[in-house]
């Protein structure tokens, strides 16, 4: 594969570490699956958003516009090259025919709101790796949520919004960041 851009941020030197170690945590890995094993950028209005899915959940960034410009960031398809918990590296894929078409990532956004009473809910680490969050109301009945895609929201407040059953459950920070949680089926004895 060849690359054309490449980008580097280190967790010392910037404050948009964690908010881009949140695109990057929700790619996929999936070799059967190369659409969805990078972080796509594309023009929205006159900024970039950048979205990630692994199919179970898809996390969305909006960076402000003067990172935009620091960083060199273009539409395209971006490979995370390296990911560690002080460094990430990022290569703009220079022919995305390579990785085919990215998913239509706008029709897994849900437009059927249900009044939960939602709150802002911090994403809190037990000290001994679980992460959780607090929900006000159970979720339905008939569907869980995945606790380790939990882990990778955390360290922001995060409003929640639920949706119909069998639709993601959204999460929403900072006015930048989104993250959309497909829920499990199934897991009638699931406790929150």
């Amino acid at each position: 594969m060849k690359y054309d851009g490449f980008f580097e941020i280190k967790k010392d030197s910037t404050a948009m570490f964690q908010d881009f170690y949140f695109i990057a945590s929700s790619v996929s890995n999936d070799a059967t699956r190369l659409m969805m094993n990078f972080v796509w950028v594309e023009k929205e209005d006159d900024d970039l958003v950048m979205i990630a899915t692994d199919g179970m959940r898809m996390h969305v960034l909006r960076p402000n516009k003067k990172v935009i410009d620091f960083l060199g960031i273009k539409e395209g398809a971006y490979s995370v090259v390296f990911k560690t918990k002080g460094k990430l590296g990022f290569a703009h894929i220079a022919d995305e025919k390579e990785v085919g078409k990215f998913v239509n990532w706008r029709n897994v956004i849900p437009t059927d709101e249900v009044d939960r009473n939602c709150e802002k809910f911090p994403i809190e680490n037990d000290k001994t790796g679980r992460y959780f969050v607090h929900f006000s109301k159970k979720l339905y009945k008939e569907d869980g949520i995945n606790l380790n895609y939990i882990k990778d929201l955390s360290g922001f407040i995060w409003d929640i919004k639920f949706y119909a059953p069998h639709k993601p459950i959204v999460f929403f920070a900072d006015g930048n960041k989104e993250a959309y949680i497909m829920p499990m089926r199934g897991m009638d004895n699931v406790q929150y």
